[in-house]
Parts: C-alpha cells; structure tokens; sequence
C-alpha cells in the first residue's frame, strides 16, 4: 500500500514522503497510529502544497533574520545602573535588560532568550553579546553598561 507520512517515523522515512509499505503495517500500526494516511492523489498534491509553503515561510524567515542582523550589527546599547562603591553594579544586567534596551534604542524587539550571554553583567563597560536570530543568523552587539548620575 502506497501511503504518505505525516511524521517522521525511524527505519521508514520523514514527513511529507511517499512510500510503499505492507498492507497490514499501514492498516494496523502507521494509520490508526497518525503516523501516515493512505496516498491519494489529493493527499499526495496537498502535501507537496504544504513542503512548497514551509519552504517559502522558511526563506521568508531567513531574509527576516538576515535584515534584522544588518541592522544590530556593530550597534551599541546603552544601559544605565546604579552603581555602589568601586563601581561594583547593584544586582546586575540580564539578558532581559539587554533585551529592553535593545527594544528602546533601536525598535527592534528580540526575544531574551536568544541573546547569549554567559552570565548577567555586574560590572560596569562594555561588552560584546551574540545574539542568535534563527535560521543560523547571528549578530554581535555592544552594550554599554555606564553609571546612572543621581
């Protein structure tokens, strides 16, 4: 029986192929399973509708992701903290501060997580942060962590 997958499924093949399998397998384990559905020319067509669509939505993302790293690249954040004796930071700077900052400052909105940062910054200067955009798209930024005047 000719059936497409809708899952990846080990020893068989990914989402999305069509392959040959046992009568029995496909009836009694692939399809009351929701792993495959039998393969009509509807179900072979709409799948291949859907692999052209993720593709174009994936390429959209990309160039979203690209444009996004061409306008932080080489940008500087600036953040401001109150700062005890020897110039030692209250609390510290997280990557959500970071991504505030980010937002304010250039209008971009990132989402925390993406930011890589090895631990919150207690210190005042600047450092450099790698910002992870998806789709294997990064980008560097500078934060500036200055002193807040009272």
């Amino acid at each position: 029986m000719r059936v497409v997958l809708l899952k990846n499924v080990p020893d068989l093949g990914q989402a999305g192929e069509v392959k040959d399998v046992a009568d029995g397998h496909a009836r009694n384990f692939l399809i009351p399973r929701g792993f495959a559905q039998k393969a009509t020319k509807g179900a072979e067509r709409l799948w291949e509708e859907q692999k052209a669509a993720t593709v174009r939505r994936v390429a959209t993302e990309r160039q979203e992701a690209m444009d996004t790293a061409a306008k932080l690249s080489g940008a500087t954040v600036v953040i401001t903290a109150r700062v005890g004796e020897q110039d030692r930071l209250y609390g510290s700077v997280t990557g959500q501060h970071i991504a505030d900052a980010i937002k304010e400052q250039t209008e971009i909105e990132i989402d925390r997580h993406a930011l890589e940062l090895e631990q919150p910054i207690r210190d005042l200067g600047t450092y450099t942060v790698s910002i992870k955009l998806g789709h294997a798209v990064e980008a560097a930024i500078s934060v500036d962590v200055q002193k807040e005047e009272a």
